[in-house]
């Protein structure tokens, strides 16, 4: 048992050392939507950790917590950095969701573009400003086109 958790430790910490892969940070955000003469608005906080496989793929997870209703939702994600202009990222995230919402279970699954800006070696500003997918809620489904609805700006540092 020691010699594998001595090995466990060592391939965690040369996969530290490896050139700035992993990423944890966090974005804000705000949600408004009209429906049926009722409009509602929600502030979104939501803690982010996440993996560079190279310059093109990461992957990762981001966990949304929303008030006005109450929604606590898991979001892993597959990032597909398309562009590079400088040191701005275009990229796109196929994104999964799984959680709860006033007692209601949610999914969806959707795509949501951003842009990554290189602060520093460390540090990179980001923003989502879109999304387009399915989502689903106590036994509806339906496709949303958001532009601007749900868009967040945050900051990762860099391991």
């Amino acid at each position: 048992m020691k010699k594998l958790f001595i090995t466990l430790v060592a391939v965690l910490a040369m996969t530290f050392s490896a050139k700035a892969q992993f990423y944890a940070g966090g974005s804000i955000g705000l949600s408004a939507f009209s429906a049926n003469g009722h409009t509602s608005s929600s502030f979104t906080l939501n803690p982010e950790l996440g993996y560079d496989f190279n310059d093109k793929i990461a992957a990762g997870a981001l966990v949304e917590l929303a008030g006005s209703p109450f929604a606590f939702t898991v979001n892993p994600y597959l990032r597909w950095k398309f562009a590079k202009v400088n040191s701005s990222k275009f990229f796109t995230d196929i994104m999964g969701t799984i959680g709860t919402s006033n007692d209601t279970f949610i999914w969806g699954i959707s795509l949501k573009p951003g842009i990554l800006f290189d602060i520093t070696k460390k540090v990179s500003f980001v923003t989502r400003i879109a999304a387009i997918g399915f989502q689903g809620a106590g036994g509806e489904t339906a496709f949303n086109l958001n532009l601007f609805n749900g868009a967040s700006i945050g900051v990762f540092y860099h391991f």
